[in-house]
């Protein structure tokens, strides 16, 4: 079918599919059309103008594949259905300053969007932006939510202003590799992986998040700053591989998860006074952590703090047990202090070269209520003297 241009100017309402795969249209005059259905130019590769100043209802997949399309500015429309421009590849800017809802996956791999002006627009569903790897500007100032993966690879993305965000969901800004400055005043809560991957983000201001998530901030190499001070709970790997990161204040935390900090290389100092709950290799090989103030923790999980090279001195003074590997080749730890200690794992101070101090000065003064010490517990600390 030949169409290469439609013009209808008494038309309101475009049914299902009615021009999909009209490879040869080019452009769309339809100034009284108020709705788009499901798939109405899909497929059209060659369409590049499109006008419909009153359109207020874009349907599902409408404009889905118009790889030619380059701009829309459809000032009148309040909702964008599901893949509505999905692979519109040459698609470049959007403006929609009427718009409320965008439906999932509406504007996914549409690889040259460099700016989007969605003022009213409270909620980004799932997938909103995947892939659009030259998006530099979002103007989204209503939105209160994140859901999963909205900006996931979108590298071109550089800030984020969204100061009434609530929620951010799992994978949200996913490896926005030039994203570099953070302010979410009122977010609650970070999902699943929501930064991973963003290696320029140097800052984040998250002055009243309460729980951050699995590998939220794992491998943001540049990550120096981090505010969030009504924090309680981090998962699993949460700034993993911040190797930038050197100082960590969060006096309200309860629980880190396993390898929250893990090769957090730059960390020096981390204040956690109400912790009770780590994880597995929470600090491992934070090689320039020199202080650790978490006096509420009763376990020291396993290779808690193996190389952390430059840790100096340990007091817990509420720790029952070690766990295996917990302070593995610590060579700068030169005093402990855990008078409750009763069971040290395998090979938990192994190799503390500098160690000449354990529950007093100049020995080693194991309590009574000690009932197990693993294999190799004190191999290589050449500095204890003390009698067993």
């Amino acid at each position: 079918f030949q169409l290469s241009s439609v013009s209808m100017p008494a038309l309101s309402n475009v049914a299902y599919s009615a021009f999909r795969s009209c490879t040869n249209l080019t452009s769309v005059d339809m100034p009284l059309v108020t709705m788009l259905a499901k798939s109405v130019f899909e497929g059209c590769t060659r369409l590049t103008a499109v006008h419909m100043p009153l359109l207020t209802e874009v349907g599902e997949s409408a404009f889905r594949s118009c790889s030619s399309l380059a701009s829309v500015n459809m000032t009148s429309a309040k909702t964008v259905g599901l893949r509505a421009f999905r692979d519109c590849s040459s698609l470049v800017s959007v403006s929609m300053p009427l718009a409320t809802s965008v439906a999932n996956e509406a504007f996914k791999a549409c690889w040259s969007l460099s700016s989007v002006n969605f003022p009213l627009v409270t909620s980004i569903e799932a997938f909103v932006f995947h892939s659009c790897s030259s998006l530099y500007t979002a103007n989204i100032p209503s939105v209160t939510s994140l859901d999963v993966g909205a900006f996931i690879y979108c590298s071109s993305l550089s800030r984020v202003d969204m100061p009434v965000l609530s929620i951010v969901g799992d994978n949200a800004l996913q490896l926005c590799a030039n994203l570099t400055n953070v302010s979410m005043p009122i977010v609650s809560s970070v999902g699943y992986k929501s930064f991973l991957g963003c290696a320029s983000l140097a800052s984040v201001n998250m002055p009243v998040v309460e729980s951050i998530g699995d590998s939220a901030f794992l491998n943001c190499s540049s990550l120096a700053t981090l505010h969030a001070p009504l924090v309680t709970s981090l998962g699993e790997y949460t700034f993993s591989e911040c190797t930038n990161l050197t100082i960590v204040d969060m006096n309200l935390v309860v629980s880190v998860g396993s390898g929250a900090f893990h090769s957090c290389s730059s960390l020096t100092s981390a204040s956690m006074p109400l912790m009770t709950s780590m994880g597995y290799r929470a600090f491992y090989l934070c090689a320039g952590l020199t202080n650790v103030t978490i006096p509420m923790v009763t376990r020291v999980s396993a290779e808690a703090f193996v190389l952390c090279s430059s840790l100096a001195s340990v007091n817990m003074p509420l720790v029952t047990d070690v766990g295996s590997f917990a302070f593995y080749q610590c060579s700068s730890l030169a005093s402990v202090s855990m008078p409750l200690v009763t069971s040290v794992g395998l090979k938990s101070f192994q190799a503390c070269s500098s160690l000449t101090s354990f529950n007093a000065p100049d020995q080693l003064l194991l309590p009574t209520s000690l009932t197990f010490i693993g294999n190799s517990s004190f191999f290589q600390c050449t500095g204890l003297r003390g009698d067993l």
